[in-house]
């Protein structure tokens, strides 16, 4: 039912909840999991910092990798005692585009799986803008994990 599974990290308490609810599922369906983690480069300098020539945001960039790494690291570290397929990407764009049309059309994903809310503290106020944006243009069914 389920053979591709997109499930995209920002390395929040929610998502470590969304990997392990992957995790179960994926078994359950002989399913291969698209770990992801995505990069927006709109928003990775912080408002109200001026950038000095382009070093804040190159600075930004490769904070946002480093953290980025972690993450699938992270993931890998979750899976690594599991008999699961795991494709693990770093993908950089608009986070809601990406999750909820760029990749699921690449990778033929037939599940997102998300969480409510993410790391932006606004958006944990309400469904989360992202999860909200991605329910509503995703052409593949949506699991959110509260």
């Amino acid at each position: 039912m389920f053979k591709k599974i997109l499930v995209p990290l920002d390395g929040s308490k929610v998502s470590l909840k969304e990997l392990d609810f992957a995790k179960e599922i994926g078994m359950k369906f002989s399913s291969t999991l698209f770990i992801t983690t995505i990069i927006d480069p709109t928003i990775e300098v912080p408002a109200g910092v001026p950038p000095v020539g382009a070093v804040a945001p190159v600075q930004a960039e490769l904070g946002a990798r480093e953290n980025a790494k972690r993450i699938i690291e992270d993931a890998k570290t979750q899976l690594s005692n599991n008999d699961i397929l795991a494709n693990y990407t770093i993908v950089s764009g608009v986070v809601s585009q990406e999750i909820a049309t760029n990749l699921p059309k690449k990778n033929d994903i037939d599940l997102i799986l998300i969480g409510r809310s993410g790391k932006n503290a606004l958006e944990q106020l309400i469904v989360g803008s992202v999860t909200k944006y991605v329910i509503q243009h995703a052409e593949v069914p949506v699991l959110v994990i509260e």
